[in-house]
């Protein structure tokens, strides 16, 4: 008899079937990031930004964005928090509790407009001095599936079950210019 272990109170799966999927999909998450090479051609050296804020960052317009006017408490806290973080004159923030994860914003601290990044990403990198945003960063994602056991890497919290996890991440790379993002890959 195969030992089983209750995933949801519906469905039943042998250890030994989801842990011969999880070794499955780690190592094919192994192969498309060994051979991911964009995270060599994105670099922030390469895509680094000329001006910076001069003077005082401006407050959050709460009119830019109809997601900053409700969220307007958390996103000016995290503003006060985080400072002009992205792009030179920019501040990225993350806000949680929103209904759907952490929502992030691209504050523009010459005029406080404000800007939704219309993705989810499990880890974003930037930086101060360039307007490269990378979603899922390739270094990230492999610290990550390093540190996590079998059952982390293929177990979703977003989703309470077997499936999108740590092996289906994918590392995405915009551009952020005239405040508006650009793929540049894949």
């Amino acid at each position: 008899a195969t030992k089983q272990t209750v995933i949801s109170p519906i469905q039943k799966v042998s250890l030994t079937e989801v842990d011969a999927e999880c070794k499955k999909a780690l190592s094919e998450q192994a192969e498309y990031l060994k051979s991911e090479n964009l995270s060599e051609q994105f670099t922030f050296d390469k895509y680094k930004i000329s001006d910076s804020l001069r003077g005082e960052p401006a407050d959050l317009d709460i009119n830019s964005n109809k997601f900053a006017r409700e969220f307007r408490t958390m996103i000016r806290n995290e503003l006060e928090t985080e400072g002009v973080n992205f792009a030179g004159h920019y501040s990225m923030v993350g806000v949680g509790m929103t209904g759907s994860g952490t929502s992030v914003y691209i504050v523009d601290r010459t005029n406080g407009k404000a800007y939704t990044l219309p993705y989810y990403a499990y880890r974003i990198d930037f930086n101060t001095e360039s307007n490269l945003i990378i979603l899922n960063p390739k270094n990230l994602i492999l610290d990550e599936l390093r540190e996590a056991s079998l059952n982390e890497a293929c177990y979703s919290s977003w989703t309470g079950k077997y499936g999108v996890s740590l092996t289906d991440l994918r590392p995405f790379y915009f551009l952020w210019e005239n405040n508006k993002l650009k793929l540049l890959g894949p």
